[in-house]
């Protein structure tokens, strides 16, 4: 889903999906979609009641966007990134700066848990409300076993990722099994660790950019 610069959208209660596991037995299987939401729109713009799920870059990435609503988001991890994973991210995919593709740059070229798909990326934006966002973290390779491991339950590095913008208020921020919530310009300000809750971490407000 492609919302560009000149977009204004209302979008409810959508579900974008990547099937990539077996609803109906035990088969593995490791299907691969780029991207989620890239919204990029500078008009009025709501999302509400809206889900983006397994895609191996983002799920959502706000990219010079502005005057964005968005209420009551959720996303997963590709079942089959993480430790034990048949490839790391960006891989399968090569990244396109036109479209606003994180490189992955800021990970250990090996690191598994490092390399798995933002939950959603805020670069050059300005003018955001969000309120409600579930980011949950089940599977490494579509095992669970990295919730009981030595990490403490962590089966992710990082969820969030901001950077040059302004004006984001940002209310009910919760997570699963990531280690680091909230990356801002370049430094991890929000843990896990720090902010215990829900089914890992729970965030009443982020307001530092607003």
């Amino acid at each position: 889903m492609h919302l560009t610069p000149s977009s204004s959208a209302y979008i409810e209660n959508m579900w974008g999906w990547t099937a990539d596991h077996d609803l109906d037995g035990n088969q593995m299987q490791t299907i691969s979609t780029g991207r989620g939401f890239l919204i990029e729109a500078t008009s009025a713009t709501w999302l509400h009641g809206t889900a983006s799920e397994h895609n191996t870059l983002y799920q959502y990435d706000l990219n010079n966007a502005q005057n964005i609503f968005v209420g009551m988001q959720q996303s997963e991890t590709p079942y089959w990134q993480g430790v034990g994973s048949p490839s790391l991210a960006p891989s399968p995919w090569t990244p396109l700066s036109n479209y606003a593709d994180p490189d992955f740059s800021n990970c250990p070229g090996g690191d598994e848990q490092c390399r798995m798909a933002w939950f959603q990326i805020v670069r050059n934006s300005k003018n955001l409300f969000i309120y409600g966002s579930g980011f949950w973290t089940f599977f490494n390779n579509n095992f669970g076993d990295c919730q009981r491991s030595a990490g403490g339950g962590v089966c992710q590095t990082n969820a969030v990722d901001v950077s040059g913008t302004s004006g984001l208020h940002w209310f009910g921020i919760n997570t699963k099994s990531n280690l680091n919530v909230i990356r801002d310009n370049g430094t991890t300000l929000v843990t896990q660790n720090n902010n215990p809750g829900s089914w890992g971490a729970c965030v009443g407000a982020f307001l530092t950019d607003s």
